[in-house]
């Protein structure tokens, strides 16, 4: 029964698809101006080798021939930053990377962070080239007409052959200039919503609206930044950052001080195990730094440092009197 049920949704699947390129194109090719893409240059004799590191795809492809290949960039978590189409241009070392255009800068200072030494350029590209998408409603091959290369590229969309084709030309092309270079039977749309609905119908996500960038996506779940607390003990001086101030620091493992206090992760801690080192706290009376040298502070209940301690020994419970003498004879 469930094979039944997987073979009649694959079937209704594979007969919605042929019928919604029919009647989506209407056995027309329909060119449409991509305005939420642009693009960025990468060229240089590393650009294969630096761009291979990167991406989740293989560089090699483009060796073998290939002219276009789908990939992401990922953080150094392996998390997805930005999804790219990336074309081969030119010469071997030259690629131009397609992405959402509210990522380019985001991506292209992903690029320059691990440029280093690198002898490659990375050059935003935005006002040399307008990106089209040409749907065709038939798999034949699609060329643009011999005179017209220099002017007009055409990459073959590597995700689905229902994506058609990605088309590179100049700023200056209006849509029936380019599909006159194209060919004939070439429909020009105004904006790229027919595009967006066809991916939409064919299930893939495109750009940072679709796939959301992890940086995005993290953002509302991250906590606060923590500030920087610039410890000074006022009775030795002892000066420290402190990363936290409170009773319960949040990199430690179920950690509950008594009183609020100024608190540090321990540099020698192994990674993940939350153990912190407490530096001092505010003097309960006098509201100054104090560190919990046994020189400086008392502590009962609450942090006391040691000159309002003595000056206030009367007014102390009878157990921090003793306490506090035990600690001057010492």
């Amino acid at each position: 029964m469930l094979l039944n049920q997987v073979n009649r949704f694959a079937i209704k699947r594979s007969f919605l698809n042929q019928f919604y390129r029919c009647t989506h194109t209407k056995n027309t090719n329909v060119l449409y101006p991509l305005e939420s893409r642009r693009l960025i240059k990468v060229k240089g004799k590393d650009a294969p080798v630096f761009l291979q590191g990167l991406i989740t795809n293989d560089m090699r492809h483009f060796d073998e021939g290939a002219q276009s290949m789908y990939a992401m960039f990922l953080n150094n978590k392996g998390r997805v930053l930005y999804d790219t189409l990336i074309h081969k241009w030119e010469t071997d070392d030259s690629f131009l990377i397609e992405c959402d255009k509210n990522v380019t800068s985001l991506l292209q200072k992903h690029l320059k962070l691990f440029k280093l030494k690198r002898s490659l350029d990375i050059v935003d590209m935005n006002q040399d080239f307008r990106i089209w998408s040409l749907i065709s409603p038939t798999s034949e091959p699609i060329d643009v007409k011999p005179d017209q290369k220099s002017t007009v590229k055409l990459y073959k969309d590597p995700r689905l052959v229902d994506l058609g084709y990605r088309v590179l030309t100049s700023p200056a092309l209006k849509g029936s200039e380019v599909a006159e270079r194209i060919g004939e039977n070439i429909k020009t749309e105004e904006n790229e919503d027919g595009y967006k609905y066809l991916r939409y119908t064919l299930g893939v996500g495109e750009g940072a609206e679709d796939l959301v960038p992890t940086k995005m996506t993290d953002k509302s779940k991250e906590q606060p930044e923590q500030v920087v607390y610039n410890f000074q003990c006022s009775v030795c001086g002892m000066t420290e950052k402190a990363n936290y101030k409170g009773t319960n620091p949040p990199f430690s493992r179920n950690i509950e001080l008594k009183w609020p206090s100024y608190v540090m992760k321990d540099p020698f801690s192994p990674p993940g195990k939350g153990e912190i080192l407490v530096l001092g706290a505010d003097c309960a009376m006098c509201n100054k730094c104090v560190c919990i040298n046994k020189e400086c502070s008392i502590f009962y209940t609450k942090m006391f440092c040691f000159n309002c301690a003595h000056n206030s020994i009367d007014k102390l419970p009878t157990e921090i009197k003793s306490k506090f003498t035990q600690l001057r004879k010492q």
